[in-house]
């Protein structure tokens, strides 16, 4: 009998912030899957929940590389997919560790959805994890919205037409995958009069965690894992 399939989200990146039951799953899990950018890099992910996987139980790495090539790209996720639902007919519950929350941007969507496509007898669970813009609002002492307003989370390097119109409905804007594209996103919010409502995060949750009010001064070297939010004075909101 084939073993079940996990998606885990680890949260964004303290141990302390994972929930209980992706803790319970790892713990019994037969075979752990952590996604990697590139050969030979650390999973933040496994760094995150290591210390709640049994010693015994095996740990692989999956590549999921950073391209923009697309039949590159779906041969590493066949390949992907095959390790763990090779894994799974042996009989092994599987767990697939992302940080953050695994519907969230997340690689396990791929995952996921290759299984439903190649091995629908295969049964997926989904174990939600914090978000990293949830975190980071709290560790800012910030209210992302209340009442009656209206919250949108968008990839920094979507259009500029997408994300000005985006910046102009929503109450608070939490842009994520701020890496290559923060400078034209401050642009744009500059161009909105709103560079004073941004607060900058790198790192949530993690070493070196830090959170920037000044958006206008922030340090020349962009943060893989960082995130922007922008939040309106109740003044402009409606």
């Amino acid at each position: 009998m084939a073993g079940k399939v996990y998606g885990i989200g680890v949260g964004p990146g303290d141990p302390g912030l994972m929930t209980v039951k992706a803790v319970e799953v790892l713990q019994r899990a037969g075979h752990v899957f952590a996604p990697i950018s590139k050969d030979g890099s650390t999973s933040i992910a496994l760094e995150t929940a290591q210390r709640f996987i049994p010693a015994p139980t095996p740990v692989t790495k999956l590549l999921f590389p950073m391209l923009k090539d697309k039949r590159v790209l779906h041969d590493q996720w066949m390949k992907n997919y095959e390790a763990i639902r090779d894994a799974a007919c042996r009989g092994a519950d599987c767990a697939f560790i992302t940080l953050g929350d695994p519907g969230i941007y997340s690689t396990f969507s791929v995952i996921a959805g290759l299984f439903k496509a190649h091995s629908p007898d295969i049964e997926i669970e989904t174990i939600p994890g914090i978000p990293s813009f949830c975190h980071a609002a709290a560790r800012a002492g910030m209210t992302l919205v209340e009442g009656d307003e209206i919250l949108a989370v968008a990839s920094a390097n979507d259009t500029r037409e997408r994300i000005g119109a985006l910046i102009k409905t929503a109450d608070t804007a939490v842009f994520l995958k701020t890496y290559r594209d923060r400078n034209r996103l401050l642009d744009i919010v500059k161009d909105c009069g709103l560079l004073s409502c941004c607060t900058y995060m790198r790192r949530c949750g993690m070493q070196g965690e830090e959170v920037i009010r000044e958006c206008d001064k922030l340090p020349d070297d962009p943060d893989y894992l960082s995130l922007i939010i922008v939040k309106k004075p109740h003044e402009e909101n409606g």
